[in-house]
């Protein structure tokens, strides 16, 4: 669960967590977005950086993008 915590809502991972009954269906959004250019940004930032490093600063390259593509 821990891996695909990040792709369910708070809502349903607490109802699941304390055994709550959830509705057959539900209604929801996907956004599927191909970045151009996103593997060697990735490359690029963890040699220039480090990995851990790297990681946080695409964190924050993503989040830039995906503010603009859902705003």
């Amino acid at each position: 669960m821990d891996i695909a915590s990040a792709y369910i809502p708070m809502d349903r991972r607490q109802a699941i967590a304390y055994g709550d009954v959830l509705p057959q269906r539900t209604q929801g959004a996907t956004l599927f977005a191909d970045i151009s250019g996103f593997t060697p940004l990735t490359e690029a930032l963890a040699r220039e950086l480090g990995p851990k490093r790297g990681a946080e600063e695409l964190t924050v390259h993503l989040n830039r993008v995906y503010d603009a593509l859902i705003a």
